[in-house]
């Protein structure tokens, strides 16, 4: 799933919005945010913490501390928010954690 529209244009605010929704309603959901810079993946691990504090329900379904690496909730969905890959992609995924790793792997080869 992607987003295209102009510089400006709330993609990635629409985006953190449908991510966070599915990940509440769909059981066992993966999905991953991949930022086209770390201030956009900072920006949208942000509003992704907004919203957790709109509703005490959406506070307690977090399975323990929501964090930019990995959000999990307890119906056994994740949300994992990177930051870009450098100009060393592969050098860079040998330092990830696995599940990190296997995020941007899989796009890597999909794209």
């Amino acid at each position: 799933m992607g987003a295209v529209g102009p510089r400006g244009g709330a993609k990635t605010k629409d985006m953190s919005i449908v991510k966070f929704l599915k990940a509440n309603h769909r059981q066992g959901y993966q999905m991953a945010h991949v930022g086209g810079t770390t201030r956009q993946a900072d920006l949208c691990y942000g509003y992704v913490r907004q919203y957790h504090s709109l509703h005490p329900w959406f506070e307690g379904n977090v399975d323990g501390v929501p964090l930019m690496s990995r959000t999990r909730w307890r119906n056994g969905s994740d949300l994992f928010i990177l930051p870009p890959l450098s100009p060393e992609p592969w050098a860079v995924l040998q330092t990830m954690p696995a599940g990190q790793r296997r995020i941007y792997e899989e796009l890597m080869l999909d794209g």
